[in-house]
Order: C-alpha cells, then sequence, then structure tokens
C-alpha cells in the first residue's frame, strides 16, 4: 500500500511541474505568436488545474482566453471533489482493520481504544 501512496505523490508533483514549466515555456516563447491551449488544459485536466491556473496569473498569460478562465475552475472543484470522494471511500486513507477487535460492554467501543490508531 506505501508504494501505491509513493506513486500517487510522484504523479500528483510531476504533473503539477509539467503544469507549471508548460505555462513558463508558453509565456517565454509567445511574443505574439498563439499559445496552444490546448496542452495547458490537458495538464489541468491530468490533475494540475490549481497550478496551471495559479501560474497563468502568476506569469499574467493567457488571462482574457475565455476557454481556459471558465474550464480550469471547473476543473479544480471537479479534481477536488474526486479527492473528496477518494479520501471519504478509504482508498487515499486505509481504514483500521477490524478484524482483530475486541468490543467492550459498551455498544460499539473497543476495549483497548489504542487498537483503532493504525499508521
Amino acid at each position: 500500500m506505501m508504494l501505491f501512496y509513493l506513486i500517487a505523490i510522484a504523479y500528483f508533483v510531476a504533473v503539477n511541474i509539467y503544469g507549471f514549466c508548460l505555462v513558463k515555456a508558453q509565456k517565454d516563447e509567445s511574443d505574439g505568436e498563439k499559445a496552444n491551449d490546448k496542452k495547458l488544459f490537458f495538464a489541468g485536466l491530468l490533475g494540475g488545474a490549481l497550478t496551471v491556473y495559479i501560474f497563468l496569473f502568476v506569469y499574467r498569460f493567457r488571462l482574457k482566453n475565455a476557454f481556459l478562465m471558465i474550464t480550469l475552475p471547473v476543473l479544480i472543484v471537479v479534481e477536488g471533489y474526486l479527492a473528496f470522494l477518494l479520501f471519504r471511500s478509504g482508498v487515499l486513507i486505509p481504514a483500521a482493520p477490524m478484524g482483530d477487535l475486541k468490543l467492550s460492554p459498551f455498544v460499539g467501543f473497543p476495549a483497548d481504544p489504542y487498537k483503532l490508531i493504525v499508521l
């Protein structure tokens, strides 16, 4: 399970670094020529929407583009909701194993409360 977390963190970091570098590279090379919005949208779709959106404002680049200014906040909300669902379902944070717990006479309370804390 630890390998899954390391891969997920590495993916998230890599996509955000890619989005940052993409905004910076397109800002540097677009001295009048039209930049490619598809790449910025794709970086946002992969999970770097917040990073791309923030750095569009930091570099003051493509702010008048309605496509990016509407779709990136929508992607941020969708990605946040998906992250919330993954946390809630226990995919990102595993639930404590319940098989070895002994319940106390009080209904629903474990006999040893420290058994619930599993890191």
